[in-house]
């Protein structure tokens, strides 16, 4: 178990190596070790395991015991062995299936909705990795050029830009994208 050591909230997972500097592999507990570093987390060695697959089943077993997929005070969003969201496009259905013949439909429904809520909530606002930043992508700037070259007016945003040229938002980042004029 890997715990937060400022806000105490915890991670369930496996390592299968006992590695002192890994943590966790879950995408909210990589985006917590980032944003309070890696001193900031302690790991707990709740069970020593044989083979790979007591290992898997092991962690199930915690996660379920602690009830780490619910709880607020834990990063976890899986209850262990599933797969990855975000590599396998079936994630959200298999996982909603798995679920609606555990527990079934209406209960599945409201762990999806809890899951997406987990999620969002660790990427939202501040949290977010583009939180404050307007300026996206290699430009400092959008730039209005006359038919020499010269630099006639700038704007903040692709947005400011549109409004200003009367040219269409898609078109203004295509053209900014490539590097043409129009």
């Amino acid at each position: 178990m890997t715990i937060n050591l400022i806000n105490n909230k915890k991670y369930i997972g496996i390592d299968s190596k006992n590695n002192p500097n890994y943590f966790g592999s879950g995408k909210i507990i990589k985006k917590a070790i980032e944003k309070y570093g890696k001193e900031n987390f302690k790991k707990i060695i709740l069970e020593q395991c044989s083979s790979r697959k007591q290992l898997l089943e092991r962690e199930r077993y915690w996660i379920n015991l602690y009830n780490a997929v619910e709880e607020k005070d834990f990063y976890n969003l899986l209850s262990g062995g599933l797969g990855y969201p975000d590599v396998n496009p079936m994630f959200h259905t298999n996982l909603f299936n798995i679920w609606k013949e555990k527990y079934g439909e209406e209960e599945a429904i409201k762990k999806m909705n809890l899951l997406k809520i987990k999620r969002s909530q660790f990427s939202s606002g501040s949290k977010n990795s583009m939180y404050g930043k307007r300026n996206i992508g290699r430009c400092k700037y959008i730039g209005k050029f006359d038919i020499n070259g010269n630099l006639l007016e700038k704007f903040e945003t692709v947005r400011e830009a549109s409004l200003k040229c009367h040219h269409k938002r898609c078109n203004i980042a295509k053209w900014r994208k490539s590097g043409k004029t129009n």
